[in-house]
């Protein structure tokens, strides 16, 4: 037993002069900086101790917060949430060791999923980081009128990850992409911009704002790419789309699957509606709309994905049959030809890329159009 102390009391000493900041010159740039050390003795270490550490180096690192009880981490202006404790260990590797002592002095280990588990489900911890309340890659209007700068807003809890919007007068790169296409009356060209205005106020509407229901008499009016253009402004690159599908169940999981990605522009393109029941209908859809947080199952995970509900929704259709509840929380914005669409000429022949590459001016024209309307 004596012996058995003696080699603890060794090992214990050998684990602190390793923790130690290593001595004389600076290490050369070929050589791997050293990283801090968590130290861990399951038989004597209180696990809220271990914690507590893990905790202090997500808050070091910068880059990590708390979105709807979730942990995420902002990076290269993308936001990711940590799911899982292989996630958690991934993400605590890039930044710490855990040295775990044991009977024969110990090892190097990655965090075991036992303590990674206990992280993501403890509350307490979750709490002490800095939490996102609205994540967007387009400015946004804070709830006193404040345009946020580039960054985390401590004050309104938005995180912007995005570059400076200058306002600007005029709508001259807003006039010049919307002038070829065939809105079928002036309020669907005003609906439209609504939605683009509304991407800039979203802090205003988490959970209470409609989808764009994009609606042509014929295919290859420009639904898609009006679509994409949003998404262009919002997102800052156009998105991947997702079809729509009856099965409520596989529809919730392609959902999920885009909001995980941090996605905040979902388009259902070209929906259509098979089968016996002809109509658009589905009840994930619906409360995706207007829920104020959004929640989907994932497979593979016991916790769901989670955000806030800024996201716009953008069904695209060709004269289709849609349910009452979903027309409901829609703006129809109608496209209508006469004629082959394919014959129509365009002074601007990709508008997609048109708005990638005037996308400062664009959203400075948008910004200019509030500060209009707030000088009046």
């Amino acid at each position: 037993t004596t012996y058995s102390k003696l080699q603890r009391r060794v090992a214990s000493t050998v684990v602190e002069a390793l923790c130690e900041p290593p001595a004389g010159p600076e290490p050369s740039g070929t050589e791997e900086p050293s990283r801090p050390t968590i130290q861990v003795d399951p038989r004597s270490t209180p696990v809220a101790v271990t914690m507590g550490q893990i905790t202090e180096h997500l808050l070091t690192a910068g880059d990590c917060f708390k979105r709807v009880e979730l942990l995420v981490v902002v990076r290269d202006q993308a936001i990711a949430p940590v799911l899982s404790s292989a996630e958690l260990a991934g993400l605590m590797n890039q930044h710490v060791e855990f040295y775990f002592i044991d009977d024969d002095g110990g090892e190097y280990k990655p965090l075991p999923p036992a303590y990674g588990n206990t992280w993501l489900n403890h509350s307490v911890e979750r709490g002490r980081l800095p939490a996102i309340k609205l994540f967007t890659h387009n400015p946004v209007y804070t709830d006193d009128w404040r345009l946020v700068a580039p960054g985390f807003d401590p004050q309104s809890g938005i995180y912007y990850a995005g570059p400076v919007i200058v306002s600007r007068a005029g709508t001259e790169h807003l006039d010049t992409l919307l002038r070829d296409f065939c809105w079928k009356m002036p309020a669907d060209r005003t609906n439209y911009i609504g939605i683009l205005l509304t991407s800039l106020l979203v802090s205003r509407f988490i959970g209470s704002k409609p989808a764009a229901l994009f609606n042509g008499n014929q295919p290859e009016l420009g639904k898609s790419v009006l679509a994409q253009v949003l998404a262009i402004l919002r997102d800052g690159q156009p998105v991947e789309t997702a079809t729509y599908n009856p099965n409520d169940e596989e529809f919730e999981k392609r959902l999920g699957a885009i909001v995980r990605r941090g996605v905040t522009t979902i388009v259902i393109d070209n929906a259509k509606a098979r089968g016996r029941n002809p109509r658009i209908d589905s009840a994930c859809l619906e409360r995706s709309i207007t829920d104020p947080i959004l929640s989907f199952r994932l497979l593979g995970f016991s916790q769901e994905i989670r955000a806030e509900n800024s996201h716009l929704f953008c069904i695209t259709a060709n004269t289709p049959d849609v349910s009452r509840d979903l027309i409901t929380r829609s703006v129809v914005i109608n496209l209508y030809h006469e004629g082959d669409p394919r014959h129509r000429e365009f002074v601007i022949a990709d508008p997609e890329g048109y708005a990638q590459q005037h996308r400062l001016e664009l959203l400075g024209e948008l910004v200019g159009m509030v500060e209009r309307w707030k000088a009046t």
